[in-house]
């Protein structure tokens, strides 16, 4: 389950002032890159997870929740601003630790590597997410 690729810019969603936070952490990115506030966790579920029910669940949340379709981005005048917009094609990487001798600490070692990937905030989406364990076979 994917969306299409989609073409989005600013010009075509009304755009708004950053918040006063969201400013300091652009300002302070200007001034001393890289500057990443971006959260991790793990989160233990007990059974089998079906990788396309639990894409489609996130998706479902991606379309009610505005700031996960947030993009920014800095005018030609030189000013910061956000908009919220469908996001271009993304997907949940299955990410296979079932066969590790430590599971939960093969998943905590693969978030830990994955999170210095900068997001791209201009084009979305600015969140990643992927399902650690083994793939039901179908």
């Amino acid at each position: 389950m994917r969306n299409e690729p989609e073409h989005v810019h600013p010009a075509d969603h009304p755009s708004m002032p950053l918040t006063t936070m969201q400013h300091g952490i652009w300002w302070a990115q200007q001034l001393a890159p890289p500057v990443r506030y971006q959260l991790a966790s793990v989160f233990e579920i007990a059974g089998d997870l079906d990788p396309e029910l639990y894409e489609a669940a996130f998706r479902f949340a991606v379309t009610e929740t505005e700031p996960f379709r947030s993009r920014f981005a800095v005018t030609a005048s030189g000013e910061p601003r956000q908009w919220a917009g469908p996001l271009p094609a993304w997907h949940i990487p299955v990410v296979d630790v079932q066969r590790e001798p430590a599971p939960m600490a093969a998943a905590l070692d693969w978030m830990r590597a994955d999170i210095p990937r900068p997001l791209d905030l201009e084009n979305g989406p600015v969140f990643r997410t992927a399902a650690a364990g083994r793939p039901l076979n179908r």
